[in-house]
């Protein structure tokens, strides 16, 4: 999964929650997707700025 379909189905969670008339059991199972795709996300920022810092580091000592 990449980072722009987490958000996407983040988005799309958000929707429903907000939109549609939801038995608790359901938003109780989008929320914890949620939480997945939240962890997801961290964990591409997180690569992301370790690259970016990697690479800020070598343009100033290259």
């Amino acid at each position: 999964m990449t980072y722009q379909q987490a958000i996407n189905e983040l988005k799309q969670i958000s929707q429903k929650i907000e939109n549609e008339s939801l038995e608790l059991d359901q938003i109780q199972e989008m929320l914890s997707r949620a939480d997945e795709l939240t962890k997801i996300c961290k964990s591409f920022l997180k690569e992301v700025s370790k690259k970016l810092d990697d690479f800020q580091e070598n343009q100033i000592l290259g």
